[in-house]
């Protein structure tokens, strides 16, 4: 009997399944139609329809937001470049334009809502404000927030996201990115009250307590419900609030995954809400798609997306209910979709008719006949038997457990990069936890992780361990307390061949030690003459007897090597430049020693920029050649049998030392084996015991001539402007320049150079510090108005004296002095012109085989990697 009853039940839930998965479901599903509109846009930002079906569309152009377009304060980067097409396209339901406005006006477009009375609303995160434009106008008679100014009292925004607007002209604020608040002013944009907190934790639901939010991302008005609903973005859900901030319910199917990008309300059927969520970031997380759901209920009702490619990256979705359409906006690829409500949306109900009624009352007793029947005969014929099954094992999982995402601080002793929110990056560390309990780790101020038992007890956990070939320079390191130990890149690494080295002479085994050799930069020089306050030779004899001290063989300066790269750079421009008429991509030639720089392009504009940069290596790789090729053939060894570190002012010429491009498959070694910091000399002398003051002089190895310390001329990132800018004045223009004029633009790390002679045209070029002014250089190159010949880039404000990795001040010392002191220091040195020393010409014509080689290419130049695009949170931002 109790069989019958179990096969009785499973029939009827049949039924009912099968009814809804073939009529229900599918009545709120929406039929792609088509690509929308022959009008080109940029990334999407927001979309509206209006009565008449028009589609209002709000894209940002050739402007693209990613992890440099704000500082930390919030506050955008690229303020001279603003859209220059028209933000603001209004097209007409068959897809062709109505009218358009808004160039130069725009520079980051978010939201866009219609009010009532056809008044559009937009949102700019880049500007921090609010703006109504009035029906068929095309400027604002109403604006909230001040320009560029982010912030988080009543009068200001910080990346406001999107607006929606009561009939009675009140309206809402999403804002946004910064605050995580809702904010309600009057008709006449006066603050009424807000609502809202940013998420800290999660309540046991797995969801973080309601009302609290992670970027409100989208705002939709159920007026005739009397709600206001809110996409929680990165919360994954939708919370719905009354009209007075009070919540009522939130929406969070498991289908929608890990983020709800966009919500808009029909009234139709009820109340539903259409929805679409963010990208995939891994296998794990569900498709990209649109969903409608009952906003009375929470229930999703169905799920839609466009044919063969689905969508990708949806922003912002809108309902046109007048003529049964839905468009989605996405910001790649830059398209607006348009799809089709079913027709039980807008007219009849979805409820069961009387004809599908009757025929399910009639059909389930039939069926129900037919299955007793079924089991009468088999319990008589004695095949109906029960079967006991053995219950599986239980399969007990290996969770990993990561920390939250907490700020964190370069570890100089180690040098500990990390990484927040970029799984692709680290092995999460594992623990031991039981089955049914949470997991649970103690992070140490020093990154140490610990795992903590039920009873109390610690257990300190390993660190995951990769090479820099694993970075991604996805721009998200130094963020999280989520540290990876870097192993082949630090001074322990350096310590570790000394003591291999010292135990094979123990061992009666010299001639298998490695042949130490330090290279060190002149701005590490002035970092650490600075501090202990030295001059710069003194700095230099003191490091050279240090490292000797420790065992090294051999101490070099790279200026030498400098030379070389800015003679090759200056035989470079002057080679572009005579064949400019029939290259395009000749013309602004970037430099090309700022690892940073080279990183950031490499990954973000790819073959767009690249063949603008130069191919002449960086003085620390130029070095790297000299000394495991030139070096390494004058002391009758194999690259391999030397170990070259170079002592640096950048943590990202670790990275350069790196790529693949340096590394010898023929001898399994790279040109530079290891980079340490002027920080990390200081904590090498620190570990030891000792002051730089305290150890006695000793001078450099004099391998290629003198061994005095001198440099050149043009600043502390190296003068290529300045080298290149007087041996094109020679070549070209046909006179000497005695000296350049610097004029300073938007800032100090802004200057331009123009060389002029009468009859011929002025060759212009600028030096570009810091990621604000590189963005400035790389959107001129990309809209072509970019005046230059030749751009000095570095990644780091102030240049290569105020390198990442340079001696921090302590005490009283502010940055900005001993950034002074540094440079003066830098500059207080002999210069030389590379053109006319002996040694490097010498070296031309002995190592090099001449100026125009083939080893001449292989040893000073080098080519650059589009690197594949990754889906990465931190690549790109909404």
């Amino acid at each position: 009997m109790m069989q019958l009853l179990v096969m009785l039940k499973f029939l009827l839930l049949t039924l009912i399944a099968a009814r809804t998965v073939l009529g229900l479901g599918h009545e709120f599903d929406l039929t792609f139609v088509s690509k929308f509109g022959d009008v080109e846009i940029g990334q999407v930002g927001g979309l509206a329809v209006n009565e008449e079906g028009d589609v209002y569309i709000f894209h940002r152009g050739e402007n693209i937001w990613n992890s440099f377009s704000f500082d930390s304060a919030h506050v955008y980067t690229l303020q001279y470049f603003p859209i220059e097409v028209d933000a603001v396209a209004i097209v007409f339901k068959n897809g062709t334009l109505k009218r358009s406005f808004g160039n130069n006006t725009y520079y980051l477009p978010h939201g866009l809502t219609l009010d009532f009375d056809g008044n559009m609303w937009l949102t700019d995160v880049a500007l921090h404000q609010v703006f109504r434009i009035p029906k068929d106008g095309d400027t604002p008679d109403l604006t909230l927030g001040y320009r560029f100014e982010p912030g988080s009292d009543l009068d200001h925004f910080c990346k406001p996201t999107d607006v929606a607007v009561l009939s009675t002209g009140e309206f809402f604020v999403a804002d946004g990115y910064c605050n995580s608040r809702i904010m309600k002013f009057d008709k006449n944009g006066y603050f009424i009250k807000q609502w809202g907190t940013k998420s800290v934790y999660k309540n046991s639901d797995g969801f973080p307590p309601p009302g609290t939010f992670n970027f409100p991302h989208g705002l939709t008005l159920a007026e005739d419900k009397h709600k206001v609903c809110v996409a929680d973005r990165e919360n994954g859900r939708t919370q719905c609030f009354d009209l007075e901030g009070n919540f009522l319910n939130q929406m969070h199917p498991k289908q929608f995954g890990r983020a709800v990008y966009a919500i808009e309300y029909s009234s139709s059927h009820n109340g539903v809400l259409f929805a679409v969520n963010g990208p995939r970031y891994d296998s794990s997380d569900p498709d990209t798609k649109g969903f409608t759901l009952d906003i009375n209920t929470g229930e999703l009702l169905s799920t839609w997306n466009i044919q063969e490619s689905g969508f990708t990256h949806p922003h912002d979705i809108a309902v046109d209910e007048k003529n049964h359409i839905v468009y989605v906006g996405e910001l790649n690829p830059r398209q607006v979709w348009k799809l089709n409500m079913p027709e039980t949306l807008y007219t009849a109900s979805a409820r069961l008719d009387k004809l599908t009624l009757i025929g399910i009352l009639v059909a389930v007793p039939v069926l129900v006949l037919i299955l007793v029947m079924v089991l009468l005969w088999l319990h008589h014929t004695g095949k109906l038997v029960r079967k006991t099954k053995k219950k599986p094992a239980p399969v007990v999982k290996d969770y990993s457990t990561e920390a939250e995402n907490v700020d964190s601080s370069l570890d100089l002793s180690q040098y500990s990069v990390s990484y927040s929110q970029t799984k692709e990056c680290i092995k999460p560390v594992k623990i031991d936890r039981t089955a049914g309990k949470v997991g649970k780790i103690r992070i140490e101020d020093d990154g140490s992780y610990f795992n903590v038992s039920e009873g109390g007890k610690e257990t300190k956990l390993q660190k995951a361990h990769i090479t820099l070939n694993d970075c991604l320079a996805c721009s998200g390191c130094i963020t999280s307390a989520e540290s990876v130990l870097i192993t082949q890149q630090s001074q322990d690494e350096l310590y570790r061949i000394l003591q291999e080295n010292l135990q094979l002479g123990k061992d009666g085994q010299a001639e298998q030690q490695k042949t130490i050799v330090v290279s060190v930069c002149p701005q590490a020089r002035a970092s650490l003459a600075a501090k202990y306050g030295l001059s710069v030779t003194e700095s230099s004899h003191k490091i050279t007897a240090f490292f000797k001290k420790l065992g090294v063989h051999y101490i070099l300066d790279t200026t030498f090597a400098r030379g070389f790269s800015l003679i090759e750079s200056c035989r470079e421009f002057v080679s572009r430049y005579k064949e400019s008429e029939v290259t395009p991509a000749a013309f602004p030639m970037l430099a090309s020693a700022c690892p940073g720089w080279i990183c950031y392009a490499e990954k973000t504009h790819g073959s767009y920029i690249l063949p603008y940069i130069s191919t002449v290596k960086s003085p620390q790789q130029i070095m790297g050649s000299i000394v495991k090729d030139y070096f390494a053939k004058k002391l009758s060894k194999t690259p391999d049998q030397i170990y070259h570190v170079s002592v640096m002012p950048c943590f990202d010429k670790k990275l350069e030392a790196s790529r693949p491009d340096f590394y010898s498959d023929i001898y399994s070694t790279r040109d530079v084996d290891c980079v340490i910091t002027s920080g990390e000399v200081d904590l090498m002398l620190q570990k030891e015991g000792t002051a730089l003051l305290d150890i006695e002089d000793h001078p450099l190895d004099n391998l290629f001539g003198s061994a005095d310390i001198v440099s050149h001329i043009g600043g502390g990132s190296g003068g290529y402007l300045e080298h290149i800018a007087r041996y094109a004045a020679e070549e070209i223009l046909g006179f000497t320049v005695e000296s350049l004029k610097y004029k300073t633009l938007r800032n100090q790390d802004f200057q331009e150079v123009t060389i002029e002679m009468e009859g011929k045209p002025p060759i212009k070029m600028a030096l570009a510090y810091g990621f604000r002014n590189i963005q400035n250089i790389v959107q001129k190159i990309k809209r072509g108005k970019c005046p230059y010949h030749f751009v000095e880039i570095m990644a780091c404000p102030s240049g290569c004296t105020n390198g990442g990795g340079q001696i921090r001040p302590e005490g009283e010392v502010t940055p900005k002095e001993r950034l002074v002191a540094v440079t003066e220091l830098y500059n207080s040195v002999r210069t030389v012109n590379p053109w006319t020393q002996s040694d490097i010409q010498n070296l031309y014509a002995d190592w090099l085989g001449g100026t125009n080689s083939e080893k001449c290419k292989q040893m000073l130049r080098t080519q650059y990697h589009e690197v594949e695009k990754m889906t990465n949170a931190l690549a790109i931002k909404w």
